[in-house]
């Protein structure tokens, strides 16, 4: 096993459940290729991660819908998402490979966000196994959630947070629902969009 799979795998485990792979052929340069193998595709982390699955790419939906943080490049491939619908998304170059990133598309804060270092090799071998992506891993209204209902969200649903935290909402379950992502996305978009620019009105003054 790589040294990237091993540190993933002893980290997050093996997928459960597992599902077929989702990300196009050639991703990450091949890279993708090699690690499926070690990584597998599905649900981690008591199903709190969904990544490498199936149907990832239907969601480009959910950035085209918040195109107001998310810039327009082709390509890009969704790596996978966590319960609260922040979703992992690669910008492929393929002329220059070692300028891909990987960016957070965060419900929570609205924001869109990379850090250095964090490719698809980063990802696999430090930022997720050592939870380093800040607010990721925030797990709270998951488990007070998955304790009161007993039970885990639905393939394609997500915990969707009402008032995000950019705008004085709270890690709590009443300001959480569940619902399927896409239409999250979509609903939540506009909402978001007129409330962020208000604020940076009000900044400008």
């Amino acid at each position: 096993m790589s040294a990237g799979g091993d540190a993933f795998r002893g980290a997050l485990g093996a997928p459960d459940p597992s599902v077929p792979d989702g990300l196009p052929e050639g991703t990450a340069n091949g890279y993708w290729e090699r690690l499926k193998p070690e990584l597998g595709c599905g649900y981690f982390m008591d199903r709190y991660l969904y990544l490498f699955g199936e149907k990832l790419q239907e969601l480009t939906t959910c950035l085209e819908a918040w195109s107001f943080v998310v810039p327009h490049h082709e390509p890009r491939v969704i790596l996978g998402y966590n319960a609260y619908g922040a979703l992992l998304v690669l910008h492929e170059n393929t002329a220059e490979p070692w300028k891909n990133r990987v960016h957070v598309l965060d419900p929570l804060h609205v924001t869109y966000t990379t850090y250095p270092s964090f490719d698809f090799l980063g990802l696999i071998g430090s930022w997720l196994p050592e939870k380093r992506i800040p607010g990721f891993f925030d797990t709270s209204v998951y488990e007070a959630w998955s304790n009161e209902t007993g039970a885990y969200l639905d393939p394609h649903e997500v915990l969707g947070i009402g008032v995000p935290l950019s705008l004085g909402g709270a890690m709590a379950l009443d300001n959480f629902a569940a619902q399927d992502i896409v239409e999250y996305y979509k609903t939540s978009g506009p909402t978001y969009e007129k409330a962020l620019g208000k604020i940076s009105t009000r900044e400008k003054r």
